[in-house]
Order: C-alpha cells, then sequence, then structure tokens
C-alpha cells in the first residue's frame, strides 16, 4: 500500500496545524523537539506558523514520537492525523 502525494499533503497539513498542542501534550519546547528531530528551532517554529511545509520524513518522525505518549497518541487519532490507512502503512 502507498500513499499518494495527496494523501501526505493532508497528514502533512493536519500535524502542521496541531504541532504546538501535540508537542505542549509531552512538554516539549520547540528547542527540545527541534534536537530530537535534528532540525533547528527555527524549523520547527517555521511549521507551527504555517511559513514552512512539513517534509514527510519529518512527519513519520513526529508520528513515531506522539505514538510513544498515550494522549498524544489518542489525540492524534482523533484528529485524524494517525489513521487507518497511515497504521497500515507504517507497518508494512
Amino acid at each position: 500500500m502507498s500513499i499518494n502525494k495527496i494523501d501526505q499533503e493532508k497528514y502533512i497539513k493536519l500535524m502542521s496545524e496541531n504541532l504546538s498542542v501535540l508537542r505542549a501534550k509531552i512538554n516539549l519546547s520547540q528547542e527540545e523537539l527541534a534536537d530530537v528531530l535534528g532540525v533547528t528551532r527555527q524549523t520547527i517554529s517555521a511549521v507551527e506558523n504555517e511559513q514552512r511545509n512539513m517534509s514527510w520524513p519529518i512527519f513519520l518522525s513526529l508520528i513515531l514520537i506522539f505514538l510513544k505518549n498515550k494522549e498524544t497518541k489518542r489525540l492524534i487519532v482523533l484528529l485524524g492525523i494517525y489513521t487507518k490507512e497511515l497504521s497500515d502503512f507504517i507497518t508494512f
């Protein structure tokens, strides 16, 4: 199964729109999240402020981070960020 470009853009948009809330739920600053992802704090800020598009690899890394926390795992499902389609894609 593959996720087409349109679906990737939809998932990335949802993650970008909710990133600051999800990050706050696990008490991570922009700087701390940037360090985990290997990007700059400015990159996280630009994504959260919709000044920069998130890459698919960063999106997938965020999914793994947010799946490890009970609250954010529930939230990414409720927000439509983590769907059965995406789960099937990740667990190939």
